[in-house]
């Protein structure tokens, strides 16, 4: 006769802990906990839980309406509605099965398994074996909500899925894939990492990518790792009018990593030859204090990155270079290699090979106090061409030099900083007749600068910054005129208007005695914006013909500086520069940039103007305007755009949009590019890239978590 007990609810938590202590014997950190409205223990000594049965054993929780307990055969049967939740996530629900008293192992029928709260997979049955290996039958996968007979906006049907818990792998066989319930692709074995997989060989997602060179065409890369600190990408690129097969190579180490890009492929754009590119980098610490880089970029031809989508750049850069930083001494050498891509370049004469190598010290003199900084600098120029002159010119230069500086603080708050600095330079010229073979230079500088910093709050909590400025100065080079090779690009700013040197190279001086003036003015409100303004100007004794006319810096009087920033509650911020002409009839060099970002919307705006100048390679003026933004409507949609307009020209240079649309189980991205301007290789191109990726997966990522309805 079967004994029943009906005691409180409460109670039984209590008192079936003994009962299930004794029934499963299990170690005492691992004691199951059973709660029901009934608990009775049948003629045949099985237990029977009935009404809201809830289990507890090991991170793993179990409801059912009922669970018998069989001791002899170490089972449970179990009455749905059922609802299994494993420690890693895991949650099932079936109608009825049988497991283990672990919880582990067993059947379950008429069940839905949901992994990672994404992918769901629906079966017949579902077989665990309790060593991490799941069995399903009659499957249909989706990481879609399902609610009642609804159709998943995608699903894979298959006959058998198998999940290894412990490879973090699913296998389908026997697969099938469905839009909306209509078949499009059929596959007799898939296997898929899990979602929660950060490393997994396979397929990743397919992208369609047609340009106006090449076609439509899609990419289909495959993860490779290679261990725990490496990897590698393969893209096998199938377009209408060549393939290609695309590569990344990625290595992270204890001192450093290694990044190589590549490509190799044939098309009908250049025929009967191989393209190809390579962009390989490469950081390393060899010792606390000293890095190591490298970079080695190749292509076959100048349009090949642009063709396949890799980079726009047009000029490519390899070599090595070590730097050692220490408390007070800095050090580098290196050898680097050029080659242009453009139109309008002679590689040779670039120069295409540059060798440095430099050693600097600082320290604080115990007589005169202040910052003394002195070394040694070397830097070789080759050109490769037949040319004489500067298309062909070859330098080695040579030089030591030493700079100190001193701020003293005067009674009132004024500040008083003496700059000196002198350079001995020593250059070997081939190939120039212009210059001796052979030439010694001297290059002495001294300059003081007064500033008065002032500071002042009001009442309302501003703080208003005010700094008049006033700097006297002199450099002059002594010796026969050397080749300049590295200040041919000279700009003035903030930082470096009431410096020592405006130069960013040695081999030129401002020449003669100068004066400078400004101001700088700053103010910080407590509601939350700023503002701040520079403005300077340099009067000279001498004219600096050696600069390019439109630095501001060659005539007696220069460009006057304005630059401004303002930042606004809301994140509204602008920054612009500009350099005024001395008799204010026109502004030179000129940049501004404006940015506005919220939560769900980021907008940017850019303009420059840059004078045509042949010093600097310009042979017309620049004036671009870009616009960038991106919108987020909801956690559906998000928009993206990019514009690049060329004012002087009155034509658009390149305008981009991309659309992004994204639900529970499905991210979709559409890009679409267009490219304006040509050169001699390349010409206008429309480009447009579409991806689609899955949720549930680890090809796909996750965005959004999903579950089956009803858990």
């Amino acid at each position: 006769m079967a004994r029943k007990l009906n005691p409180p609810r409460g109670f039984l938590a209590a008192a079936t802990l003994a009962v299930c202590t004794a029934v499963g014997g299990a170690q005492a950190q691992d004691v199951p906990t059973l709660l029901a409205d009934s608990i009775r223990v049948d003629d045949a000594g099985r237990l029977i839980a009935e009404g809201h049965v809830q289990v507890f054993y090991d991170g793993t929780a179990l409801s059912a309406a009922t669970v018998i307990y069989d001791r002899e055969n170490e089972q449970l049967s179990l009455t749905g509605p059922i609802l299994i939740q494993q420690p890693d996530g895991t949650a099932i629900t079936a109608e009825a099965g049988q497991l283990d008293q672990r919880l582990r192992a067993g059947l379950l029928e008429g069940a839905r398994m949901v992994l990672n709260q994404q992918l769901q997979l629906a079966a017949s049955e579902i077989e665990q074996n309790g060593q991490g290996i799941t069995q399903l039958t009659r499957v249909a996968a989706t990481s879609c909500q399902v609610c009642g007979d609804s159709t998943p906006l995608w699903q894979i049907r298959a006959g058998r899925v198998v999940h290894d818990d412990v490879a973090q792998q699913i296998w389908f066989e026997n697969a099938t894939f469905l839009i909306k319930g209509v078949p499009l692709a059929w596959l007799p074995v898939l296997r898929v990492p899990a979602a929660d997989v950060t490393r997994a060989q396979g397929l990743l997602a397919p992208r369609t990518w047609s340009t106006s060179e090449m076609g439509f065409g899609i990419m289909l890369p495959y993860y490779i790792p290679i261990g725990t600190s490496r990897d590698l990408t393969l893209t096998p690129y199938f377009a209408a009018r060549g393939t290609a097969m695309l590569g990344q190579y990625r290595q992270a180490l204890t001192f450093g990593d290694i990044n190589v890009n590549a490509m190799v492929g044939s098309d009908q754009l250049i025929e009967g030859t191989t393209r190809h590119y390579i962009d390989a980098t490469g950081n390393f610490r060899l010792s606390e204090n000293t890095t190591l880089y490298f970079r080695w970029q190749d292509v076959s031809d100048s349009a090949v990155m642009s063709h396949y989508g890799y980079s726009y750049t047009d000029r490519l850069q390899s070599g090595v270079e070590i730097s050692r930083i220490e408390e007070d001494t800095k050090s580098n050498f290196g050898f680097w290699g050029y080659r242009s891509l453009r139109d309008s370049e002679t590689n040779d004469a670039l120069p295409p090979y540059v060798a440095f190598a430099r050693w600097e010290h600082d320290t604080t003199p115990s007589v005169i106090g202040g910052n003394l900084t002195y070394g040694i600098d070397y830097r070789g120029l080759w050109r490769t061409g037949d040319y004489t002159g500067q298309l062909g010119r070859d330098v080695n230069r040579l030089y030591v030099f030493g700079e100190w500086n001193k701020t003293l603080t005067l009674d009132g708050g004024a500040r008083l900083r003496f700059d000196a600095a002198n350079t001995v330079l020593a250059y070997g010229i081939n190939d120039d007749p212009t210059y001796d073979d052979i030439l010694l230079r001297m290059q002495p500088a001294i300059a003081a600068t007064l500033s008065w910093p002032l500071i002042r709050a009001d009442n309302a909590g501003r703080t208003q910054y005010l700094e008049p400025i006033i700097s006297v100065g002199w450099s002059e080079g002594y010796g026969p005129a050397a080749p300049n090779e590295d200040s041919l690009i000279a700009e003035m700013d903030s930082a470096n208007i009431f410096a020592l040197s405006r130069l960013p190279g040695d081999d030129a001086v401002e020449p003669g005695a100068r004066l400078g003036y400004g101001l700088r003015y700053a103010m910080f409100d407590p509601s939350g914006w700023s503002g701040a303004l520079t403005i300077g100007q340099i009067l000279r004794q001498e004219e600096a013909d050696g600069l390019a006319p439109t630095s501001g810096m060659t005539d007696k009087s220069n460009d006057i500086l304005l630059e401004a920033e303002l930042v606004l509650p809301g994140g509204l911020s602008m920054d612009a520069r500009t350099l005024l002409e001395d008799d204010l009839s026109g502004f030179g060099k000129s940049e501004m940039r404006v940015n506005w970002n919220r939560d769900t919307l980021g907008l940017s705006a850019g303009y420059i103007h840059l004078p045509a100048d042949l010093t600097e390679a310009r042979e017309t003026t620049i004036s671009e305007l870009t616009f960038d933004s991106s919108l987020k409507l909801d956690d559906t949609w998000s928009l993206a755009s990019s514009i690049r307009y060329d004012i002087a020209a009155a034509d658009m240079m390149r305008v981009g949009f991309d659309i992004g649309w994204q639900n529970e189980c499905v991210m979709v991205d559409l890009s679409v590019e267009r490219r304006y301007t040509s050169t001699l290789y390349l010409e206008p191109s429309t480009s447009v890239g579409l991806s689609v990726s899955l949720a549930g997966f680890s090809v796909g990522g996750t965005r959004r978590a999903s579950t089956a309805c009803g858990i």
